[in-house]
């Protein structure tokens, strides 16, 4: 995030992993770690794009009802999103 954002990561909070088998493809094993990350709104005001054309900040709701978004990363994104359901 600080190559970039210029934001300077102070803490990220792993959220949830998930691990794949492909073997029966032939192909090895992945894996995908999310991470939570706090941000303030004056840190998301001082970022400053690099590459791309823009960013902006976009609420779970805006991010799953998106077509092209991967649907490990929709569904990491939705248990986030209604994590209460999953805690005791």
């Amino acid at each position: 995030m600080r190559e970039e954002l210029e934001f300077m990561l102070t803490e990220a909070r792993e959220f949830t992993r998930f691990d794949f088998d492909f073997g029966f493809f032939g192909q090895k094993a992945v894996f995908r770690i999310y991470y939570e990350v706090l941000v303030s709104a004056t840190a998301y005001s001082r970022f400053v794009l690099h590459e791309g054309a823009q960013f902006r900040a976009f609420s779970a709701t805006e991010i799953l009802s998106q077509p092209y978004v991967t649907p490990y990363d929709a569904f990491a994104i939705w248990i986030h999103y209604k994590r209460e359901l999953f805690q005791r």
